[in-house]
C-alpha cells in the first residue's frame, strides 16, 4: 500500500511540481505519508496527507467545534480553532471541515470583529460525529460519510446522515466523480483561493486530505477548484470534496517526537480561524503534548 501511495504521489510530481518532506518525516505515523508539492506556474504549495483506511492504527474522526450539546436559539455548537479541537479529542492530524455560518458580533466601535471562539455556529450541510448527528443538511450538500466498518464514500445528502454513517463532514462540492472532472461555474469554484479538500483512491482504501496555500504572492496564490481536482486526480483519487478554504483552510499534524501539533500550511490571515468542525485522524500510540503548539 505504502509503495502504491508514493507512486502516486511521485507522479503527481512529474506533472505538478517538486516535493519536499518538510513536516519532520515523510511517513510519521503508520499507515500515514506526509509530502509537500511546490507547483511554480503560477506558485502554489500544496500539502497531502495519505492515509491507510485499512491500518488498524487509524481512525477517522469529526470533531465539532466547543459545543457537545443542541442550543435552543438554533445553533448546533460554536467556533473553536483546529488546533484547541485536535488537542481536546486527542488528533493526530486535522484539517478544517465544513463552510458554516456564525453568529456576528460588533466590537466597542460598532464594527463586526472577526470571528472568535465561542462564537455560535452551523454548519451548512450534515454532519456526524462517533455515531451521533448533531447536523441535518437542510438543502442537498455533498459530504464524506465514514461508515461503522471503516470504509469512506462521497455522496449528496439533504436531511440526516444515512444509517451506516458513523463520520460525516459536508462541504460545498464534488470535483471529482467516477474519476472524472465535473465542471466548476460559480464564482466561489474558479477564483484562485486557499483550498482545502479530501478524496478517495479508486480502491477505496486510501483517504487523501490536501490543503493548498493561498492568497501569498511570493510562495502560493491558491487555486480553482477544478486546479484542485486535476492535483487530486494526479494522486490517485476518483472521486474528491471541496471543503470550505479561504481564511479557514489549515493543516496540522502532530511531531510524532515532540507529541506537539505543528501547522504545515501558511494560513491566508496569519493565523488559524476557529471553526464550526474539523476532519482529523486519531492514530492509536501516538504521543501527545497539548500546548504550545508550533506554527510554520
Amino acid at each position: 500500500m505504502q509503495r502504491l501511495l508514493l507512486k502516486l504521489i511521485f507522479l503527481s510530481i512529474a506533472i505538478a511540481g517538486q516535493a519536499f518532506a518538510v513536516f519532520p518525516t515523510s511517513q510519521p505515523y503508520p499507515g500515514v505519508t506526509y509530502q509537500l508539492i511546490e507547483i511554480k506556474n503560477p506558485p502554489n504549495r500544496v500539502h497531502v496527507v495519505t492515509v491507510d483506511l485499512q491500518s488498524v492504527s487509524v481512525r477517522i474522526v469529526v470533531s465539532q467545534g466547543g459545543a457537545d450539546r443542541p442550543y435552543t436559539d438554533g445553533y448546533e455548537t460554536t467556533l473553536l480553532g483546529p488546533l484547541a479541537i485536535a488537542d481536546r479529542d486527542g488528533l493526530d492530524i486535522v484539517i478544517n471541515g465544513d463552510f458554516f455560518e456564525a453568529k456576528r458580533f460588533k466590537d466597542a466601535k460598532g464594527t463586526t470583529r472577526p470571528f472568535a471562539p465561542g462564537d455560535p455556529a452551523n454548519v451548512r450541510g450534515a454532519a456526524e460525529s462517533n455515531g451521533i448527528t448533531w447536523a441535518k443538511a437542510p438543502t442537498t450538500r455533498p459530504a464524506l460519510i465514514v461508515t461503522h466498518d471503516g470504509h469512506a464514500r462521497i455522496q449528496r445528502l439533504r436531511g440526516p446522515p444515512p444509517s451506516d454513517a458513523e463520520q460525516v463532514i459536508s462541504g460545498s462540492s464534488i470535483m471529482l466523480q467516477g474519476g472524472k472532472l465535473r465542471p466548476m461555474a460559480t464564482t466561489l469554484e474558479t477564483a484562485l483561493n486557499p483550498r482545502t479538500a479530501v478524496g478517495i483512491t479508486g480502491d477505496g482504501n486510501t483517504l487523501i486530505l490536501l490543503v493548498d496555500d493561498g492568497r501569498w504572492k511570493d510562495h502560493s496564490v491558491g487555486m480553482s477548484t477544478t486546479d484542485l481536482a486535476k492535483v487530486m486526480l494526479n494522486l490517485g483519487c476518483t472521486s474528491a470534496l471541496n471543503l470550505d478554504g479561504g481564511g479557514s483552510t489549515e493543516m496540522a499534524l502532530r511531531d510524532p517526537a515532540t507529541g506537539k501539533l505543528v501547522v504545515v500550511n501558511h494560513p491566508s490571515e496569519g493565523h488559524e480561524r476557529p471553526v464550526a468542525n474539523v476532519l482529523g485522524i486519531r492514530i492509536t500510540g501516538t504521543k501527545r503534548v497539548a500546548v504550545p503548539t508550533t506554527r510554520p
